[in-house]
C-alpha cells in the first residue's frame, strides 16, 4: 500500500480499490425536502465513525448544521482519503429514524438517533453490502481529522511550481509538483515514484502523504524533487487500470527527463526514488536509460511478483490470526491462478480463454472452502477481475534475475524490519546476491528496526495499524536518503 498493497485473498485484499468504491459513495446526495420540524436540533454537529471494510477501519465524520432555508444539512468527510467537505444534501426522516440517500449509485446510510447515548446506530446500504455504523459526537472544536504533525506549514521555505510533462508514446500529459532549493547555484535532483495502485503526486494513502513528506525534508536540505499523479489521476491523462509495469516505467523515465532539463538540476546527479513497486520501476528504468545517476528503493521487492504475493499474503494473515486452514487454502489458490496465468501467457492465450481458465478455479472450490476464505460471488468477481488485469498479467513476467544485476548505478535500497508486504530479509537477501553480480556494484541495504512498509515506526507492520499511526515517514529514513543522494552528488 502505498506500495505493494495485498490485493489477493485475504481480508486486507483490494484495500486501496475498496477506499476508492467507498469514496464513490459519499459525493453525491441529492435529497428531496424534509419537514424540519420533525428533526431534532440535537443532530447539529460534528459526528465520527468508522465502516469496516474487510477488516480496514475507514472513519466517516458527518457535518450536521443548519442552512440558509434553516433545513438540517450535512457535508461529509473521509479523512483517510483525505475528501473533505462532501455535500450531502438534507437529513430526511423517515419513520423513526434518519435518512441520507445517494441516489446517484443507490446507495444510503439509515441511522437511528439515540439521545440519550447521544450516538447514532445505522447502516449504509448498497448493492449487497450493509455496513454497520455506530457514529459518536465529537467535541465542538475537533473536526475529526487524524494529526499528521509531518506535514509541512506552509509558506514553505522553497520554491514550488505546478508543471505538466509529455508522454508521446502512450500519448498523454503527467501533472506534478517541481520543488528547488531558494537558493543560487545547481541541485541534485530526483523523481519521486510511487507503488501499486493509483496515486496522486503525494501518494496519498490513508490520510498519510509520505512523498509530500519526503519531498519537503529533500528539498529543505538541498535536492531538487519532481513528484506528479499517476497516469489516470488528478491531474494527468490516462487510463490507470489498463496500464502495466512497463508504462509506469515509461512514466517514470520521461518525467526523469523532463527533470533534466530543468535549469537548476545538477548535471550527472540525476536519479529515481521507487516506492514498492516505484524501486522496482526505478529499476528498470536505469536499466535502458544512461541518464539515470543513481536509484533509491524503499521497500523494493526484488524476488518475483507471484512468490511476493503469497509469501505476504501468508505473513499478513498470521499475524492477523487467520487460521492454519484459511492460510494453506488461500496459498494453494494463489499457486493455481498463478501458474493459470503464467501458463496463459507462455501460450498466448486471449483474454476471454484466460477469464475462463481462472474462473474455473474458483468453480472447483467447494462451497466448505469458500466459506473458509469469506468468498460471495461479488468476492469472487473482484478476485477474477484483478487476476486478469493488464497489470497482473504483465508483472508476472518480471524476473528479478533479468533486472536487478544489470544495475550499473548506485542504489540505495532501504526496508522495514516489520514490513509485511516486502518482506525484508527474502527481498533484501535477494537484492544483494544480485547487486554482487553487477557490472558496478556501488549498493547499499539498509533495514531499519521496528519499521512498516510506509517507513513508520510500528508494532505489528499490519496494513491495518498505518492510518492510527500518527508519522507519515520515519525521520531517520529520509535523513539517510537525503545524506546518501549529497554524498553521491558531491561537486
Amino acid at each position: 500500500m502505498h506500495g505493494l498493497i495485498l490485493k489477493f485473498m485475504s481480508k486486507y485484499q483490494n484495500m486501496k480499490s475498496c477506499l476508492a468504491i467507498l469514496l464513490l459513495l459519499f459525493v453525491s446526495f441529492d435529497l428531496s425536502a424534509q419537514n424540519p420540524a420533525t428533526l431534532p436540533g440535537d443532530l447539529e454537529g460534528n459526528w465520527k465513525g468508522s465502516l469496516d471494510v474487510q477488516g480496514l477501519e475507514l472513519p466517516l465524520v458527518i457535518h450536521i448544521k443548519r442552512d440558509t432555508s434553516d433545513e438540517l444539512a450535512a457535508e461529509l468527510d473521509s479523512p483517510l482519503q483525505n475528501v473533505f467537505g462532501l455535500d450531502a444534501g438534507h437529513v430526511e426522516p423517515t419513520g423513526d429514524s434518519f435518512l441520507i440517500a445517494v441516489k446517484s449509485i443507490r446507495g444510503s446510510l439509515l441511522f437511528h438517533f439515540d439521545s440519550e447515548k447521544d450516538e447514532w446506530q445505522g447502516t449504509w446500504e448498497q448493492g449487497s453490502a450493509r455496513l454497520p455504523i455506530t457514529l459518536h459526537r465529537l467535541p465542538e472544536n475537533e473536526q475529526g481529522i487524524p494529526p499528521r504533525p509531518q506535514e509541512p506549514d506552509t509558506p514553505l521555505p522553497y520554491i514550488v511550481k505546478e508543471v505538466t510533462f509529455r508522454n508521446e508514446t502512450a500519448g498523454i500529459t503527467l501533472s506534478g509538483t517541481l520543488t528547488l532549493p531558494d537558493s543560487s547555484g545547481h541541485f541534485p535532483a530526483v523523481v519521486l515514484v510511487s507503488g501499486s495502485g493509483p496515486q496522486d503526486r503525494d501518494e496519498g494513502l490513508l490520510g498519510h502523504k509520505p512523498f509530500y513528506v519526503l519531498s519537503d525534508f529533500l528539498t529543505r536540505n538541498g535536492i531538487a524533487v519532481l513528484r506528479y499523479d499517476d497516469r489516470g489521476v488528478g491531474k494527468s491523462e490516462g487510463f490507470y487500470h489498463i496500464a502495466t509495469t512497463a508504462d509506469f516505467a515509461e512514466d517514470a523515465r520521461v518525467a526523469h527527463a523532463f527533470l533534466e532539463q530543468i535549469p537548476q538540476v545538477m548535471k550527472n546527479c540525476t536519479g529515481i526514488v521507487g516506492h514498492s513497486e516505484g524501486g522496482l520501476i526505478a529499476a528498470l528504468v536505469a536499466n535502458n536509460d544512461s541518464t539515470v545517476d543513481f536509484i533509491v528503493m524503499i521497500a523494493g521487492p526484488s524476488i518475483p511478483m507471484d512468490s511476493l504475493i503469497i509469501l505476504q499474503s501468508r505473513l499478513i494473515n498470521k499475524k492477523a490470526g487467520k487460521s492454519d486452514d484459511f492460510i494453506a487454502l488461500n496459498s494453494s489458490l494463489q499457486q493455481q491462478i498463478f501458474s493459470i496465468l503464467r501458463e496463459a501467457e507462455e501460450r498466448n492465450d486471449d483474454l476471454t480463454s484466460i477469464r475462463l481458465a481462472v474462473d474455473g478455479a474458483f468453480k472447483n472450490l467447494s462451497q466448505a472452502e469458500k466459506d473458509t476464505l469469506n468468498l460471495d460471488e461479488a468476492a469472487i468477481l473482484q478476485q477474477i477481475q484483478f487476476a486478469i488485469s493488464p497489470w497482473m498479467r504483465y508483472i508476472l513476467t518480471l524476473n528479478p534475475d533479468d533486472i536487478f544485476p544489470k544495475i550499473k548505478v548506485p542504489v540505495l535500497a532501504i526496508f522495514g524490519e516489520k514490513d509485511l508486504q516486502v518482506p525484508p530479509a527474502e527481498n533484501a537477501k535477494a537484492l544483494r546476491e544480485h547487486m554482487d553480480k553487477s557490472p558496478l556494484p556501488d549498493y547499499r541495504i539498509e533495514i531499519f528496526p521496528g519499521l512498516n512498509h510506509l517507513m513508520q515506526n510500528a508494532k505489528t507492520g499490519l496494513p491495518e495499524e498505518y492510518s492510527r499511526i500518527q508519522e507519515t515517514m520515519a525521520p531517520k529514513v529520509m535523513k539517510l536518503i537525503s545524506d546518501w543522494i549529497l554524498s553521491h552528488c558531491k561537486k
